[in-house]
Order: structure tokens, then C-alpha cells, then sequence
């Protein structure tokens, strides 16, 4: 395996060499979710199967020089004639993946071999910088799933310049402690007893206005300062409980999101506990949730977190049920205590609301026999509320009740309405809601923890 400070040396020379027929490309790619192939098959296997691709990758007539980055990465050139489309070139790649991929699928049936690619057709003498242009299309086709290739555009080189921009915005933010939450009320359906709440990000600029996830959570999860952000929503969370159970006030069970990052570091359990110990708040007082999408990538990670957490006494909870495709074997595995049903859940499209129909009464059956309470996010009308009182989920979430306020906001109305909604079931059709409804949000504005 080359090194890369040896590989961009043979890549100069390579495109030194090109006759003036030729042109090149430089792509680097990497098999998608390979952490599975390890999982189930074992590291030696998984090994093999980098060893394969290398292998393959030196047969390739066109490939001149390449390189297995790190892990499951690799870059390589491939230089082709001037009269080859980019078109082409990314057709050829497709093929020649699938020919391998196809042949090494029956090996490792549980899991589903594919790759993603960036292409940059070279048109700048740096290697490194072709390498970065390269890894700029890489992301592009990781972030949309695109099985195959993606071809380097100019206008990615915005989007990073967008990122940077975004990532200093969050830094600083970080840096000047302008990240707050707010609470969005969980209902009970059948009562309108509100019986919990979510906290959920939001960044205060400088000048006062309020900025909500879609700004900066996915710059947050991408550079990793998303486990910050998890503790500063925690502590300020912990700080409001133990505010009002000194001063004797009302509080409900509020849960708080973690990001995937944290089961990576050992000991995460128990500071998450002695954070909450240090302020004096009660486990049954603070709920976790982790998205079912963590679910594909640490599993065993994921499992012993949950044992751990509730073994403390919290509430563990699985969020996005339905957005990804863990499936069943959380049910069968995983330890918690409530299931988030993703929004999709409530679509009026086909085929997913006929699918729905059929599917979502056998999943909360399912849950009720396990003793795990049920909670659909993302309830905007009362005829959604009805539906799914109709199949048996209880416990709702969403701006039918209540878009995500300001802590104060949250327990003043709490204490306004008696801590209950009007129960939507039952209601006259032409009720626009409870109390606590707010005129029709931003349909721009995801609720995906928000």
C-alpha cells in the first residue's frame, strides 16, 4: 500500500506524463456503512475484502496509480482519452464497481456492498488540491446516498465556503455560551394531560434573534461539536429542573437528544448521570433519546448505553421509528422505554398511508406486550389526533398542541391550563386546537429536533 506523500508523487508524474490525447481523473471513494462488514463478519473478513478491492483496482487497465487512504478509503487516477465524456467515465466506474461488487456480495449477504465515489476530472496541477476537490464530491454522495459516483461541481466549493462560514458562526456561539432550548409539550390523547416534554436546540445570534437547527445542527454533527451542543442543552435543562423543584414549582419528565457520537466515548453513562446528580435532579426526571438511525452504525454501542442509562433509573427512548431501516431487531434487542414514531407515520400520501394503516396497529400492539409506551411526533391536525387514537398510540408530540417555547413560556402555560389540553378526541371538526395552539408554522422549519 502506497503512502500518501509516495502516492501524490506518482500521481504528479503520472499527469506529467499524459500525451496530449489523454485526460485524467482523480476519485476517491469508500464502501458504504463497512463498519457492518466488521460487525458481522469479523475484522480478518473485512480485511479481505479491502485486500480485493486493492487487488481489483490494479487489474484496471486505465488506473495508474492508487491508494488505500485509510480504513475502507481509497484513491486512485484513472486516466482515459480526450475524447471520453465525464458521462462516460462515471458509466465506466458504475460498471466496473457493480462487476465487483456483484462478485463479492454472496460473501457478506447481511450486508448490502455498495460504494460512494467523488470524481474530479483534474484540472488543476496540485494533487492535493485535485485530492480535495475529489473528497468535496465524495461528501456530496455520501450526504445524498448516491450508490456510485458524483462528479466534482464548482459550485460545491460554495457550499464548503457556505460550511466554513457556518462552522465559525458556531464556534463562536459555543465560544460566547448563545445556545439555549426550548420545550414542546408531550400529550396524552385521551386525557390532554401534558405528561412530558422535549428540549430542543436553538442558537441565540447576536442580535437577539432566534436561530433555529436546520442553520447549524448538520454543520454541528458534521464536525463533531454536536456532543458539546447535547451537553449544553443537558446542563441548562438540569439547571431549570433543579430552579423549580427548589423553588417547589410543577416540572414534568423533559427528554433531551444525544448524538451518535457519544457512544463512542467510554464513560459517557456515567458523567450524563453525575451531571445530573450534581444539580439534584431526580432520574425519573430526565429522559434520553437516541435516534433509530444510530441503530445501523452501533448497535452493540447502543444497547449497552441504554442498559447503562436505565440502569441509573432514566428513561430511555428510540427516536425517528420509521425515518431509517433498523427495523425490527430493536424491538428484539435494544432495552428502552418508549418508541418515537417518526412523522411518516402520519403521511397522506400512497402507498405509504395505505401501508401505514396496515402496519402501524401491529407495531403498537407489538409495543403494548413489550411495556413500551408509544409517541408520535409531528401531529399537526385533529384528524391526525383522531386517527391515532383511533389505532391506539396515546401519546402525541407536534404543533397541533404546541410549536417549541421558551421555558417560561412552557410552565406559564402549564400553570394556565392546569398542566392539560382539551382532549382533541371528540372535538367539533371545526376546533383549530387547544389552548396552546400557535398559528401554522414555517413550513421551512423541520421539527426533526427542533
Amino acid at each position: 500500500m502506497l503512502t500518501h506523500q509516495s502516492f501524490v508523487k506518482k500521481a504528479e508524474e503520472v499527469l506529467r506524463n499524459m500525451s496530449s490525447g489523454e485526460k485524467a481523473y482523480l476519485c476517491y471513494t469508500d464502501f458504504a456503512e463497512f463498519k457492518l462488514v466488521n460487525r458481522y463478519y469479523g475484522v480478518p473478513q473485512g480485511d479481505a475484502l479491502l485486500k480485493a478491492a486493492l487487488d481489483y483496482l490494479e487489474l484496471l487497465p486505465r488506473v495508474a496509480v492508487w491508494e488505500r487512504v485509510f480504513s475502507d478509503r481509497f484513491l486512485f487516477v484513472v486516466v482515459t482519452e480526450e475524447k471520453q465524456s465525464d458521462g462516460e467515465l462515471v458509466e465506466q466506474y458504475t460498471r466496473h464497481t457493480e462487476m465487483f461488487l456483484s462478485r463479492y456480495r454472496p460473501h457478506y449477504p447481511a450486508c448490502n456492498l455498495r460504494t460512494h465515489c467523488g470524481i474530479y476530472p483534474v484540472a488543476v496541477p496540485n494533487v492535493l488540491e485535485a485530492v480535495d476537490y475529489a473528497v468535496l464530491a465524495w461528501r456530496e454522495a455520501k450526504k445524498k446516498l448516491v450508490p456510485g459516483a458524483v462528479l466534482f461541481d464548482h459550485a460545491m466549493l460554495e457550499t464548503a465556503a457556505m460550511f466554513q462560514a457556518g462552522e465559525q458562526e458556531v464556534n463562536l456561539a459555543l465560544q460566547e455560551g448563545r445556545f439555549l432550548f426550548y420545550l414542546q409539550p408531550k400529550v396524552d390523547l385521551y386525557s390532554g394531560e401534558i405528561v412530558g416534554a422535549e428540549a430542543l436546540a436553538r442558537r441565540c445570534a447576536p442580535d437577539g434573534s432566534i436561530v433555529y437547527p436546520d442553520a447549524f445542527l448538520s454543520i454541528m454533527e458534521g464536525n463533531g461539536t454536536v456532543v458539546d451542543l447535547d451537553w449544553i442543552i443537558l446542563r441548562r435543562v438540569c439547571a431549570h429542573l433543579a430552579d423549580r423543584l427548589k423553588w417547589g414549582l410543577p416540572v414534568v419528565r423533559t427528554s433531551v437528544n444525544l448524538s451518535r457520537l457519544h457512544l463512542r466515548v467510554p464513560g459517557t453513562a456515567q458523567r450524563l448521570h453525575d451531571m445530573a446528580q450534581e444539580h439534584g435532579v431526580p432520574p425519573e426526571l430526565l429522559e434520553f433519546e437516541l435516534t433509530e438511525t444510530i441503530m445501523l452504525n452501533e448497535f452493540a454501542e447502543a444497547k449497552r448505553f441504554c442498559q447503562q442509562l436505565r440502569g441509573y433509573g432514566y428513561t430511555m427512548s428510540i427516536d425517528d421509528y420509521g425515518a431509517g431501516y433498523a427495523g425490527v431487531n430493536i424491538l428484539q434487542e435494544l432495552d428502552f422505554d418508549v418508541l418515537k414514531l417518526d412523522r411518516r407515520f402520519l403521511s397522506s400520501e400512497e402507498p405509504l398511508y395505505t401501508r401505514n394503516r396496515a402496519i402501524l396497529p401491529d407495531i403498537l400492539n407489538s409495543l403494548r406486550k413489550l411495556g413500551i409506551d408509544a409517541i408520535c411526533e409531528g401531529v399537526e391536525t385533529q384528524e391526525q389526533c383522531r386517527y391515532l387514537a383511533e389505532v391506539g398510540c396515546r401519546y402525541v408530540q407536534g404543533y397541533y398542541f404546541s410549536r417549541p417555547v421558551p421555558p417560561q413560556v412552557f410552565y406559564d402555560l402549564y400553570r394556565e391550563t392546569g398542566g392539560c389540553f382539551s382532549s382533541p378526541i371528540g372535538k367539533p371538526e371545526s376546533s383549530a386546537g387547544s389552548e396552546w395552539a400557535w398559528s401554522s408554522p414555517d413550513p421551512l422549519v423541520s421539527e426533526k429536533r427542533i
